[in-house]
């Protein structure tokens, strides 16, 4: 074995061994399985700071601010029913209004003042919110969805296929299909 450290690693572990080979690879397993997870942990703590170095650049070179952004949805709440909808739904006033979000420069370079400490702080909430993740926010979304969906359970109704033209198969079958109410 070429490293040293590694040596005096795997000599020490098979010192506590005794000679036991069972043993010794069973402190072989947890000595690497206790490096991995601090390699691991280092990894996952500079891919977060990486993460948000970076969503904050691009939070502030495109002047991405949640708070001005949730103020504007806030005051138009036609606006925010129209973000939930699908794009193929979209019509072009919608467009027109959601290139209306106050999303990017009106004027460079900011005046520093109190608005601009909001704006940075806006900036900062849109660079943390990055960083829970897609997995986060798809449950978060999914939960959303379900919650709306709840209520009562539809009934179940039978409904009877329509019949088979094979004389020698059965004639009809019988299906529960759960009905869903009309919306009027």
């Amino acid at each position: 074995m070429s490293d040293p450290q590694v040596r005096r690693a795997l000599h020490a572990l098979y010192a506590r061994a005794a000679g036991d080979l069972d043993r010794f690879q069973v402190l072989v397993a947890g000595w690497f399985d206790n490096a991995m997870e601090r390699v691991s942990g280092a990894y996952k703590r500079r891919q977060l700071l990486i993460s948000l170095l970076l969503s904050l650049l691009l939070a502030i070179l495109f002047n991405i601010d949640s708070i001005n952004l949730f103020r504007t949805l806030w005051q138009q709440p036609q606006l925010a029913a129209h973000i939930g909808g699908a794009p193929g739904a979209l019509d072009a006033e919608t467009l027109r209004q959601l290139w209306a979000l106050p999303i990017g420069w009106e004027s460079f370079p900011p005046v520093l003042d109190a608005a601009f400490a909001l704006q940075a702080a806006g900036w900062l909430i849109t660079a943390s919110t990055t960083l829970f993740g897609a997995p986060f926010w798809f449950d978060l979304l999914q939960r959303a969805v379900q919650l709306r969906g709840t209520g009562a359970r539809p009934q179940e109704t039978p409904v009877a296929l329509a019949a088979s033209p094979a004389p020698a198969m059965v004639s009809s079958t019988v299906a529960v299909v759960r009905a869903t109410p009309t919306e009027a």
